[in-house]
């Protein structure tokens, strides 16, 4: 999977290849570089609040991690993630406060999931 997504990448011009290196474990590596639209690319992902509350375990997370190796700040991620579960937030809400039977079950699952979610946001600024 990794060799097929670095044929994605350099295909697409978002990374090139600039050589390999001997390993003493295992085949040569494969340098790569970012080129100058991969830098771009990266940087409007890194913008990019994840869209689902299952993506916060995964994806988000990834993010903050690459933001924290790059040495930048995450408010203005943390702030567009907040604001994009929001709205999913009040729709629950009312949905759970409606609802009967299992799909109370069901709402009340992914309501108490996207409000992990809003405190998981407000621990990362304090």
């Amino acid at each position: 999977m990794v060799y097929r997504a670095i044929d994605v990448l350099t295909a697409q011009e978002l990374v090139e290849k600039l050589g390999s290196e001997e390993s003493a474990s295992g085949p040569s590596r494969t340098l790569l570089a970012a080129t100058a639209a991969g830098r771009r690319a990266l940087d409007r992902w890194l913008k990019t609040p994840v869209q689902h509350p299952r993506d916060v375990r995964s994806e988000l997370i990834l993010k903050l991690l690459l933001h924290h190796r790059l040495d930048r700040n995450p408010e203005k991620l943390v702030e567009a993630q907040r604001l994009a579960f929001a709205p999913l937030r009040a729709s629950l809400e009312s949905k759970l406060e409606r609802s009967e039977a299992f799909d109370r079950t069901l709402a009340l699952w992914r309501y108490t999931n996207v409000q992990s979610a809003l405190r998981f946001l407000d621990e990362l600024e304090t």
